[in-house]
């Protein structure tokens, strides 16, 4: 009973009392707001972030997708991903600054810094308790490190200008302009690697860092991997196999497969993909699901032989309408509700055969959680979002199905435990109830 009533207030406080938080849990389109927009993958998740004027926009876009926007004191001058961490600089008139910290889970600290002076602003870094800036009182560029409190821990130089501060794996590095990256966490340098001068670069994952000159580095032992070059933003890495975006597809292990979106952005965390468009709507891809023999969600590029440079690839085969459905290894999820059986095949050029959970054939009426279909001799079970009882629409039964899971007293397995997870985060939680509750209103 308490862990009832527990889940109520928690849906009440999600409603009433922090709507910012549950809209931005589907919701990134505030990111176009931003001046100056960044992405990066690292340890702690995949995150879009940005700035304009006084307002830092930060976004979690994996695991759980939470968006949150804070105004500062002064205009920004610099933002960094710093692991979990969001950080801005934003400058007053004189020789002060202002640091704000936003956490992913959506709290956060700012910090002054006062008589400031011969620090570059472009850049800088944060990693635990303590913040890097760039100095340029030397004759070479200088680092300068703070604790967040305001108190001078040292400075010294690395004998090059630096262009370029970033955190991966609660590590501090500094890029060089002559190419150089240098592990600087310590307090002294460590050689890591040269890369062009020029290259832009990224964080996509822990320890691994994307140039665009078309290499993939490991900032741990050092090994170099092959990528195609001026993908800013659009490549990931999932084991040894490099995952490239290209418009509406993505090529992994030498197959093209529907991106979901035009992307803009591919993003990537654990076996989760997230491609991002520019109307910043976002899709997730199980990686797992790619990978099955059974999947009907890749192109058939036998007969390709465009360049991976080329991004208008010409390849034959039929594309999915990803837009409003999933289709995994052995479920498809179905993103609309109501949906009637003819709508459902429809989306399909191949052979399509319906059938209820009695495994009879079905050729009229909504198609429901728990139906199946049988589509070139392969067959699927059928999710539809937040049909959760399998009556083929999303109403209060759901809500009140979804309720009872939470709280234990009723137990969902799939294709329904599917269909609860309203937001696609691999989680039945109170965030889904909240979704449910506002899409039925």
């Amino acid at each position: 009973m308490k862990k009832f009533i527990s889940v109520i207030l928690t849906i009440l406080l999600l409603i009433l009392g922090i709507d910012f938080i549950c809209s931005a849990a589907s919701d990134l389109s505030s990111m176009s707001n931003c001046r100056f927009i960044f992405a990066e993958s690292n340890k702690s998740g995949s995150y879009l972030y940005g700035y304009n004027g006084k307002n830092i926009y930060s976004a979690k876009v994996l695991p759980k997708c939470r968006l949150y926007e804070v105004s500062c004191l002064y205009n920004v001058c610099s933002v960094v991903q710093c692991d979990n961490l969001t950080c801005a600089i934003s400058r007053s008139k004189g020789n002060s600054i202002n640091v704000t910290i936003i956490n992913d889970n959506g709290t956060y600290n700012s910090y002054t810094f006062n008589n400031f002076k011969n620090i570059d602003y472009s850049s800088f870094a944060v990693c635990g308790n303590k913040i890097y800036f760039i100095s340029n009182t030397q004759n070479f560029d200088g680092i300068k490190t703070y604790y967040l409190n305001g108190d001078f821990i040292d400075e010294y130089s690395l004998d090059e200008n630096i262009s370029k501060m970033f955190c991966n794996n609660s590590k501090v590095y500094a890029m060089t302009r002559n190419g150089n990256i240098y592990n600087i966490t310590s307090g002294s340098k460590k050689f890591i690697c040269d890369i062009n001068s020029t290259d832009e670069i990224q964080n996509i994952g822990t320890d691994l860092l994307y140039c665009t000159s078309g290499k993939i580095i490991n900032l741990q032992n050092h090994l170099v991997k092959s990528a195609v070059a001026d993908k800013l933003n659009l490549t990931a890495v999932s084991g040894d196999n490099v995952i490239t975006a290209y418009g509406n597809k993505i090529k992994y292990k030498d197959r093209y497969y529907s991106a979901q979106l035009d992307s803009k952005y591919l993003l990537k965390h654990g076996n989760i993909l997230a491609t991002v468009n520019s109307a910043f709507d976002y899709r997730y891809i199980d990686i797992k699901n790619l990978s099955s023999n059974n999947s009907k969600s890749y192109f058939d590029n036998s007969s390709n032989n465009s360049s991976d440079n080329n991004n208008n690839i010409s390849i034959s085969g039929t594309k999915n309408n990803f837009n409003e459905y999933i289709m995994g290894n052995d479920l498809i999820l179905y993103n609309v509700s109501p949906i009637t059986v003819s709508k459902f095949k429809n989306n399909f050029s191949q052979s399509v055969t319906v059938y209820n959970t009695d495994n009879e054939i079905v050729t009229s009426g909504k198609v429901k959680s728990g139906y199946s279909v049988k589509i070139d001799g392969v067959k699927y079970k059928i999710a539809v979002k937040g049909d959760v009882t399998g009556e083929g629409n999303v109403k209060s039964n759901d809500i009140d199905m979804i309720m009872k899971y939470i709280v234990g007293s009723k137990t969902l397995d799939n294709p329904y435990k599917q269909a609860a997870d309203y937001n696609l985060d691999g989680n039945v939680d109170t965030l889904d109830l909240v979704m449910i509750s506002k899409s039925i209103e």
